[in-house]
């Protein structure tokens, strides 16, 4: 699974907003977006995603992969959290990484 949180204004344009009743501008707190597979989430934030798409690539899958995505406008910054277990044991990390300001 990942959760991945950004700043809303790092989400504007993502094909999900059309049909979603969450207007990112009124966000206040950090609040979950979205919950699904990451073939899902690929589809609806194509921009925004690729870390779990690559996850999913490298991993289970993209029906298997959990995607959570949280729009938090007090944060300057991407953060992933994954976390994966199997017979290995389990394992979990965080990546931050500040966005692209092209």
């Amino acid at each position: 699974s990942i959760t991945t949180t950004k700043n809303p204004r790092s989400l504007k344009g993502a094909k999900f907003f059309e049909t979603s009743e969450i207007n990112l501008d009124e966000l206040s707190s950090s609040t979950v977006i979205f919950e699904g597979t990451a073939k899902e989430a690929v589809s609806l934030f194509p921009a925004n995603i690729n870390v779990a798409a690559l996850l999913s690539l490298s991993g289970i899958g993209s029906e298997k992969t959990r995607v959570k995505i949280v729009a938090d406008p007090n944060t300057d910054k991407n953060t992933h959290h994954i976390e994966a277990s199997g017979q290995f044991g389990n394992m979990s990390f965080t990546i931050e990484n500040f966005p692209d300001s092209a």
